[in-house]
């Protein structure tokens, strides 16, 4: 029975939900963001990154991380374009 119940939860969890719109944890951001998981904890602690706490662990929406990241820019440089495959 161990044995169903995990393979329904990866189903759907992994398949049958939109990546989009599912809670994502610090280590799914660091390796989204190709960055260590020290400094999502870090950006989380001190509010510049979108997250919120849920039982006491940092939890972040993929689509709010992906707005967040079209703001960001190095200094001097303008901010980050989003462009769909129509505009290119």
């Amino acid at each position: 029975m161990y044995a169903k119940t995990r393979v329904f939860l990866f189903v759907y969890v992994v398949l049958g939900r939109n990546m989009n719109d599912r809670w994502m944890t610090v280590q799914e951001i660091a390796d989204y963001l190709h960055v260590s998981h020290d400094l999502i904890y870090r950006l989380a602690q001190k509010g510049k990154i979108p997250a919120s706490k849920v039982g006491g662990r940092w939890r972040f929406k993929r689509e709010s991380i992906d707005r967040w990241m079209a703001t960001q820019s190095a200094p001097g440089k303008p901010p980050v374009q989003e462009h769909s495959i129509s505009n290119l």
